[in-house]
């Protein structure tokens, strides 16, 4: 049968309690602490990174809102400087034209004065000049 001698067990049982106590303390303790802290931080930074990450898309999306708003503003404004450009040039055509067939209305009228002249000049000098051509053709004087 197997003895226990009581005073090697109870030694055996205090070194294992005093052991484990001073390992407790000084390593289980202390590692406990560290691996909470670094899981706390760990959490942390992500909450924070996820945080950010969150700001960043609420920043992306209201620069993409005032992008596009800019963008419609410049495209109406641009379609408004277009309408009054296209009417601009509309109005100084017309008047342009219209100077055109006033200039062409009066050289008309110019031309006509001078065709006139030169038609009373021609048929004043008409009878003349064919009595004149009578005479060189023929070689005698027509009255």
């Amino acid at each position: 049968m197997i003895s226990i001698q009581p005073l090697p067990f109870l030694i055996q049982i205090f070194s294992f309690f005093l052991l484990w106590f001073a390992l407790r303390r000084l390593l289980f303790e202390p590692v406990s602490r560290v691996l909470a802290e670094r899981a706390k931080r760990t959490t942390g930074v992500r909450a924070d990174a996820i945080a950010m990450r969150e700001q960043m898309e609420v920043a992306a999306a209201d620069y993409d809102r005032r992008i596009q708003e800019v963008r419609r503003s410049l495209a109406s404004e641009l379609d408004s400087q277009r309408g009054r450009t296209a009417a601009e040039e509309h109005a100084i055509v017309a008047a342009a034209q219209a100077q055109a067939s006033d200039s062409l209305t009066k050289e008309r009228e110019a031309l006509q004065g001078q065709l006139a002249t030169a038609r009373g000049a021609l048929d004043s000098r008409a009878s003349e000049l064919a009595a004149l051509m009578l005479e060189r053709v023929g070689g005698r004087k027509f009255a």
